[in-house]
């Protein structure tokens, strides 16, 4: 399963910041081919 994120938020640590980080690490750890984009 291929999976684009897509992330615009100013704060890197913000509650948004934590749901993309996770979202991606538990994508790679299920072994998903996908990209994701940061734009702050």
């Amino acid at each position: 399963m291929k999976v684009l994120i897509v992330y615009w938020h100013p704060e890197p640590q913000s509650f948004n910041g934590a749901m993309f980080r996770q979202a991606c690490e538990t994508l790679l750890d299920l072994g998903s081919g996908g990209k994701n984009f940061r734009f702050a």
